[in-house]
C-alpha cells in the first residue's frame, strides 16, 4: 500500500476550501463507472475502430462519457463546477489551463485543492498496485489522504 501520510513533521494542512472539494471529487468518483477512470492518463481517448469524437475545446463530464474514453482524477476534478469557478480546464491534447495559460498538473492541483507538489504527486502521481482503474479505491484513498493532511 502507497502512504499518503506526511513525510515532514510540520505538514502543510489542508484549507477546509480543499478538503471539501476533495471529498466531493471522492463522493463523484465514488460513483463513477470504471470504464471511464483511468490513472495512467490525465484523459484519453481509444476508440474501437477508429472513430472519432468532437470534444471541444474543453473536457466536460458529458465528453468523459463517450465510448472509449477516460481520464484520472485530476482529469476529472477539471470538469466539476468548482474548476469551471477557478478557471480550471483540461484541454484535449494540451493539458490543464488556467485562464489562458496552459499549466501542468501540480499548478492545476494547487489551484483547485491548494495542494503543494508533495501532496499533489502523493494523491494524483502516486497509487496502489491494481488500484490505477478503480474509482472507488481512489476515493478510499483521496478520503485517507485528507484526514492524514487536516
Amino acid at each position: 500500500m502507497t502512504d499518503v501520510t506526511p513525510t515532514n513533521k510540520e505538514k502543510t494542512m489542508l484549507k477546509k476550501k480543499g478538503r471539501d472539494r476533495l471529498l466531493k471529487l471522492a463522493d463523484f468518483l465514488e460513483n463513477q463507472d470504471q470504464k471511464h477512470f483511468n490513472m495512467w492518463n490525465w484523459f484519453r481517448h481509444i476508440g474501437q475502430d477508429g472513430h472519432k469524437h468532437d470534444f471541444g475545446s474543453k473536457l466536460t463530464e458529458k465528453t468523459l462519457t463517450h465510448c472509449g474514453t477516460a481520464a484520472c482524477a485530476l482529469g476529472w476534478a477539471a470538469t466539476m463546477p468548482f474548476a469551471k469557478k477557478d478557471g480550471v480546464c483540461y484541454v484535449p491534447e494540451r493539458g490543464f489551463k488556467i485562464g489562458k495559460r496552459i499549466v501542468f498538473g501540480e499548478q492545476a492541483s494547487n489551484r483547485l485543492f491548494g495542494l503543494n507538489v508533495e501532496q499533489h504527486y502523493n494523491l494524483f502521481e502516486r497509487w496502489e498496485p491494481g488500484t490505477e482503474t478503480d474509482p472507488k479505491a481512489w476515493a478510499k484513498r483521496c478520503r485517507r489522504f485528507v484526514k492524514e493532511w487536516s
